[in-house]
């Protein structure tokens, strides 16, 4: 979770100057919070994220260190950028851009899923990770452009809530429960 908020302050904090002039009621253009206080902000989420899963085992925490810090943050990242660019010229781009990254992200799944070498497993993962993440900025650019502006902050909230409670919460469940006696990527 830590990794996840940490990356998605990340991608506010890059878009900030662009923010200024697009969309300068956000919080950072706005002056209501810091750039550097977001950046502190993030980067200790993603370096505390990494050291919860270190300390529960360090291999795995250096795994996730590289595929939900910096696979996670690329993607966050290139799917803002390409989609920013893109919906300059046609507004659907915030879907499709996402859409295309989720379709190609699917063997890459499927490989973390099924492969019985756990360093293969996790390659696939962090490719995996990076198409995945794309979705993020569309996701939270089309929800703050839908809101009225004094239902911004609830909108966000919910899609969090939704984000988190679906994708973070159940989503490791399944997938646990439907790999654990086929390999994959709890096979050690």
């Amino acid at each position: 979770m830590g990794i996840y908020h940490g990356a998605m302050a990340l991608n506010d904090w890059a878009d900030s100057q662009q923010d200024a002039s697009t969309r300068p009621e956000r919080p950072i253009p706005s002056g209501l919070v810091g750039r550097n206080t977001v950046l502190a902000v993030a980067l200790t989420m993603i370096v505390g994220g990494v050291a919860i899963a270190a300390s529960i085992d360090l291999r795995l925490g250096i795994w996730m260190a590289g595929i939900v810090g910096i696979g996670g943050s690329l993607g966050t990242y290139l799917g803002g950028s390409l989609a920013d660019r893109a919906g300059q010229r046609d507004v659907s781009s915030y879907m499709t851009i996402p859409a295309v990254a989720t379709v190609v992200s699917l063997p890459l799944a499927a490989g973390f899923l099924l492969l019985d070498s756990s360093r293969d497993a996790m390659i696939c993962f962090f490719f995996f990770y990076i198409l995945a993440n794309m979705y993020v900025p569309s996701l939270h650019t089309i929800n703050q452009n839908l809101a009225k502006l004094s239902m911004r902050a609830t909108a966000a909230a919910i899609i969090l809530f939704i984000v988190n409670l679906v994708g973070a919460g159940a989503g490791p469940f399944v997938v646990v429960r439907g790999t654990t006696n086929r390999g994959g990527c709890v096979r050690r």
